[in-house]
């Protein structure tokens, strides 16, 4: 697999030359995986090919990759795919095209198998989630280093990973979990006896103390790390960790004299390190221009003189710009105008390198831009040449295609058959939805003519303040009800205030014939959205038939109660019962005909039916001697 080499700094990485050092040694890191899996598939060698390629140019690289991805697609080969795409990634990635390298990573977790490819889609997410953190996207590198984490087969893959987390971890702010995560990473590597990784971990833990405000400690992490390391490792792993744990130090520093007093201690290591003319060149300018922006000027000649050794071994054009520039500053302050002249030519021709540096790799990284659109186009020609040969494949079966059209008339009759059925059940629906409006409509008359019952029952007995009340209260009901009578459905708090407020009028017209309470428990859901004017036809009906005829005080009670899956709604009276009710209305009331309890039965019917509800009605009697009165009970589900 491509890796990056640490050992190189962010100045280095971008000249030609060091990010040549970079494809060599990645793509031979690639190759030794490659060689670790079945060597007998082919694959592997037009893969390994395909590598050696990019030493010459990522272009060339580019162009194996296609014909890699070419021949797998026309030989079906899923998991040879998918590592074409991987190293497509890798290679983008090291021409910092994240998201072109994002792109392609996300191609072959599409394409690799699940069951034959694990660890490779491991390795996959692990290298998605080390662009999301240099991109600083966090919450994406937290998830992609958790599938990594949960795919991977081989255990330092896992702690990879795991160390991956605590990084992503750290980068939201959240140090003490970051701290715990580095701990589990940390015994890992101690039983391992990684001392490389354990000083990685240590620098890592400097930055979390920098962050936290302990820069004392954070030094000491710091300096304890850097001297553990060792020049054998460098070139396997590198010194990019530890370099941003120096960055964030140094961002930490606010006194220059503990800046350089850093900046010293971290040239001896480089020094003893035997680290690239580079890093030490680098290390050498940010001392000078301490010393500089101090005043001090025998410090400042001596950095420079030693940063000067080290210029003729530096392959950093940029860097060596920035010793010239500063060398020619140095010179004019000191009256020494030949050596200003001089230092300052240097700068020109050394800045015009870096010009062209720019241009070269600005040129490298638009080729690899475009190059990277024949791979799509590439991709998109096989599958074309895919659907030709199904094509011409299919051309050979006319007794297939036969069956086929069989089949398909088959299905054409079927689905014919289901339009017909659905038309039927949304005609039935249709006409069960009118008859339920129907029934609504019904319900309203019935009520108004009731009331307007109880007016006219008022102004017979010239009871003109109570009349006036009652048609306070009769008009505030009747606003609700005809609100209400426009909707199919309203919640179960509207209804009760229907409800109340129809029994507090009814029970001041009978205020001679019956008592009622209104209880409901505490924990009753009242959101609930039930049909309008669903329990007001029983009250009425307790009221009218069975409390009105009543010879001494009745009582009325209506309870609801919260269940565990339903509202259960109690309207009970003692009036003087069902049967002797309609005794006394075949007498008195022959003319009559009364249609509200009826409909309300029927519109429970049809509410279940039409809206697959479990609305259940019982109608029984409250008591079994003397005025037995009615019990009704309304089961409503949440």
């Amino acid at each position: 697999m491509i890796m990056r080499v640490y050992f190189l700094s962010r100045k280095e990485r971008g000249s030609s030359q060091n990010l040549r050092l970079i494809w060599l040694y990645g793509l031979f890191q690639f190759a030794v995986y490659l060689s670790a899996q079945e060597v007998s598939q082919p694959y592997v060698l037009s893969l390994q090919k395909a590598e050696k390629a990019c030493l010459q140019s990522p272009e060339l690289g580019i162009d194996m990759v296609k014909d890699v991805i070419a021949d797998s697609k026309l030989n079906r080969n899923a998991l040879e795919e998918g590592q074409a795409y991987i190293l497509l990634g890798d290679i983008y990635e090291m021409n910092k095209q994240k998201d072109l390298a994002l792109n392609r990573y996300r191609q072959a977790l599409n394409i690799l198998p699940k069951t034959e490819a694990a660890n490779w889609i491991a390795l996959t997410h692990y290298k998605r989630a080390k662009i999301f953190l240099d991109l600083k996207r966090s919450g994406d590198a937290t998830l992609a280093f958790t599938e990594c984490k949960n795919l991977a087969e081989s255990p330092g893959l896992q702690i990879k990973c795991q160390e991956g987390l605590a990084d992503a971890t750290a980068l939201t702010g959240n140090l003490d979990q970051s701290q715990q995560l580095y701990d589990v990473t940390r015994w890992y590597y101690q039983d391992q006896s990684d001392s490389l990784s354990l000083a990685r971990l240590t620098a890592k833990q400097a930055k979390l103390d920098a962050f936290r405000g302990n820069l004392s400690q954070a030094q000491r992490s710091y300096s304890n790390s850097v001297q553990n390391l060792s020049p054998q490792f460098l070139s396997r792993q590198g010194y990019t960790t530890f370099e941003q744990v120096n960055e964030v130090l140094l961002d930490s520093i606010k006194n220059d004299r503990d800046k350089i007093a850093l900046r010293l201690f971290n040239l001896n290591n480089k020094s003893r390190l035997k680290l690239p003319a580079d890093l030490l060149l680098e290390e050498q300018l940010a001392l000078a221009n301490l010393y500089k922006s101090n005043g001090e000027s025998n410090a400042l000649q001596e950095a420079l003189g030693e940063a000067r050794e080290l210029v003729g071994k530096s392959q950093n054009s940029a860097q060596r710009a920035n010793f010239f520039q500063l060398s020619s500053e140095w010179y004019l302050d000191q009256g020494d105008l030949e050596g200003a002249k001089s230092d300052y030519q240097n700068y020109l021709a050394e800045n015009a390198r870096v010009f062209q540096e720019k241009e070269d790799a600005l040129n490298r990284q638009l080729a690899i831009v475009r190059n990277q659109s024949t791979v799509d186009v590439a991709a998109k020609d096989v599958d074309l040449e895919l659907k030709e040969r199904e094509l011409l494949e299919n051309q050979m079966w006319t007794q297939r295609l036969i069956i086929i059209g069989l089949g398909l008339l088959l299905l054409a009759a079927l689905i014919s058959l289901l339009f017909i059925w659905r038309n039927v059940k949304a005609r039935q629906k249709a006409n069960d939805l009118l008859q339920l409006r129907s029934l609504r409509t019904q319900m309203n008359p019935h009520f108004i003519f009731n009331a307007l019952n109880s007016v006219n029952n008022f102004i017979s007995q010239s009871d003109e303040r109570a009349a006036n009340k009652f048609l306070s209260d009769f008009s505030k009901l009747m606003r609700m009800v005809l609100d209400h009578s426009q909707q199919d459905f309203i919640s179960f708090e509207e209804e009760m205030q229907l409800l109340q407020l129809y029994l507090k009028l009814e029970q001041l017209r009978f205020r001679d014939k019956f008592s009622y309470t209104f209880t409901q428990d505490e924990t009753l859901n009242k959101k609930v959205e039930i049909p309008p004017m669903l329990i007001q036809p029983f009250v009425e009906n307790a009221v009218w038939h069975g409390l009105r005829y009543k010879e001494d005080m009745g009582l009325l009670e209506v309870h609801v109660a919260d269940k565990e899956d339903h509202i259960l709604v109690t309207v009970q009276d003692n009036g003087i019962g069902r049967e002797r009710s309609k005794a006394l209305k075949t007498k008195n009331q022959s003319q009559y005909r009364s249609t509200g309890l009826r409909n309300a039965q029927e519109r429970i019917q049809l509410i279940n039916q039409l809206y697959e509800k479990q609305y259940e009605l019982s109608v029984e009697d409250a008591h079994e001697q003397g005025d037995v009165g009615t019990l009704i009970t309304i089961k409503i589900p949440h």
